[in-house]
């Protein structure tokens, strides 16, 4: 994916941010496939999408909110057949175990 293909779906989740909209975007923009890289870049264009929203704002939570369903509902099957993932005291950071023998860092 080019850094402009990665910003304009951000722009576009930023613009029309709905539950329909989102899986759209990041399923055109992502592909069907399930992996951390994938994962990654739900997080990549999320953040994307709440940067160009204005983070703090109304929108951006609604594109936070709409990033945790589609996690939820594309990979969570998945993530939990891989020996699932931890969560850390830090708010803004999940420790993934994906399988048990790679480890991987994601920040919000």
């Amino acid at each position: 994916m080019s850094p402009d293909t990665m910003t304009d779906a951000a722009l576009e989740i930023a613009r029309q941010a709905t539950s329909q909209k989102f899986h759209e975007v990041m399923d055109r923009t992502i592909g069907p496939s399930n992996s951390l890289d994938h994962i990654a870049a739900v997080f990549y264009l999320t953040k994307k999408a709440i940067t160009l929203a204005g983070a703090g704002g109304a929108v951006a939570l609604q594109v936070k909110d709409l990033a945790v369903e589609y996690v939820a509902d594309k990979f969570a099957t998945w993530i939990v057949d891989q020996g699932g993932w931890v969560r850390i005291p830090d708010e803004k950071c999940l420790f993934l175990i994906v399988p048990f023998t790679e480890y991987v860092w994601l920040t919000l």
